[in-house]
C-alpha cells in the first residue's frame, strides 16, 4: 500500500481508526514526562553519540 492508501485507509474506515486509536492510547499510557534533571545527569558517552547522530544543517 503506498503512504497516501494508508492515510485515506485511517480516515475512511471506522475500525481501522479505532485500532489507530487504541494503540496511540495504549502508547500514551506507557509512555512518561520528560525529566530535565534526567538529561542533565545521562552518561558522559551519551552526548558524543547525540552529536553524533544530530542532522547536519548549514548546507545551501
Amino acid at each position: 500500500m503506498a503512504h497516501d492508501e494508508e492515510v485515506m485507509l485511517g480516515v475512511l474506515d471506522e475500525t481501522a481508526t479505532a485500532t489507530l486509536d487504541r494503540g496511540h492510547d495504549t502508547g500514551f499510557e506507557r509512555s512518561m514526562t520528560s525529566d530535565g534533571d534526567r538529561r542533565v545527569r545521562r552518561a558522559a558517552v551519551q552526548r558524543p553519540r547525540e552529536a553524533a547522530g544530530a542532522p547536519v544543517t548549514g548546507f545551501p
